[in-house]
């Protein structure tokens, strides 16, 4: 065994130390909030500028939800379409409109919207908006929930998990 290998191996075995045994307790202060005024600015302009931004997109949203399925209902009606069943439209990651759903008329359907380049960038733009206003949304209900500093705070922060294991330990939303 040489040098090298000698201290890989102790890398190794301080990795699997507990947690206590390897932080320094001194340095963490449980007071310490760090999202609390002049430590996060940005998040609290936002948070209080947010509950507007989302009446501005939600406008939009609803303006360009109306404009897709007038735009949609001239095209199926041009092409002769009556669906007696619901379509479920998504993205796909690669930014193409998918045509979901069992009615007769689904092929003329995706058809309809392959053909289209303004149906297809308009839906992209309402999901663009959709998830922008999502995400302004969690941001103002993740900063009133840490503002009350309550232990019922909802069913927000229920979608927050960790799996524990050491260094191998990882946080997500799901």
């Amino acid at each position: 065994m040489n040098t090298s290998t000698q201290n890989h191996l102790e890398e190794m075995v301080n990795m699997n130390m507990p947690v206590e045994e390897t932080l320094n307790m001194e340095t963490i202060n449980e007071n310490e909030d760090i999202f609390a005024g002049k430590n996060f600015p940005t998040l609290d302009g936002l948070a209080m500028e947010g509950r507007q931004i989302l009446e501005t997109l939600e406008s939009r949203i609803e303006n360009l939800q109306e404009k897709f399925i007038r735009l949609l209902t001239h095209a199926m009606q041009k092409a002769g379409v009556k669906l007696e069943n619901r379509l479920h439209l998504s993205l796909s990651p690669q930014g193409d409109l998918i045509v979901e759903g069992d009615d007769n008329d689904t092929d003329k359907m995706r058809e309809i919207l392959s053909r289209s380049d303004l149906l297809q960038k308009k839906f992209r733009e309402l999901a663009y908006i959709s998830f922008l206003s999502y995400g302004i949304d969690m941001v103002c209900q993740a900063k009133e929930a840490m503002d009350e500093d309550s232990d019922e705070q909802g069913c927000l922060f229920s979608h927050f998990h960790a799996y524990i294991k050491g260094t191998l330990s990882h946080f997500y939303i799901k």
